[in-house]
């Protein structure tokens, strides 16, 4: 990484950090762009620069999971089934990724209707995606039905594991979990 790349990052992640206290004290409807950019000495438009919108503060990790996950599912499609595609991508983009001040954000986001809806919106974006390209690299096996609903069966196991405050590492309970569906899946799929 050059050093322009590295000084983006860092401001980007002073940005970030800054936007996610202030939403945190004042409200994410309350907090403005200017009210963050000013607490940082720089203008709205150089915010701007940075982020699109106000919520993409908070949401870029999200777009980038998503161009991750998509880049690794279709590499991994050209070796693997698509349940094992679907769980070892997600296993690799979103398991090992997650520190606790992430994880305080996801739950802030999820608290928040308008960050949680955009969310859902962008993974509603990676699942069509996710779906169109194995349809149309693998159209002769799976209908488009059941690639979208393996896609979100893996999807919701990764969700339900994420909550659980159980002593199972998150990874080992995710993988365990994929396993159980499976059969339970594939059963009513036919």
């Amino acid at each position: 990484m050059n050093t322009r790349t590295l000084a983006r990052k860092a401001i980007k992640e002073q940005i970030t950090l800054t936007a996610y206290k202030m939403f945190r004290e004042n409200g994410y409807e309350k907090t403005t762009v200017e009210a963050i950019s000013g607490a940082l000495g720089m203008s709205a438009r150089n915010y701007f620069r940075y982020f699109p919108a106000k919520e993409d503060v908070l949401l870029e990790p999200t777009h980038e999971f998503r161009s991750r996950f998509l880049t690794v599912f279709a590499k991994r499609l050209d070796t693997e089934e698509i349940w094992e595609a679907m769980k070892n991508s997600i296993a690799e983009c979103a398991l090992h990724f997650t520190s606790q001040q992430e994880e305080e954000m996801q739950a802030f986001i999820r608290r928040t209707p308008a960050l949680f809806s955009r969310q859902l919106e962008i993974f509603e974006s990676l699942v069509s995606e996710a779906t169109d390209y194995y349809v149309q690299h693998h159209a002769e096996t799976l209908s488009r039905n059941t690639v979208n609903a393996v896609i979100r069966s893996g999807f919701a196991c990764l969700q339900a594991v994420q909550g659980d405050s159980t002593e199972i590492a998150p990874g080992e309970a995710f993988i365990t979990l994929m396993a159980e569906m499976k059969p339970v899946f594939l059963a009513m799929s036919r």
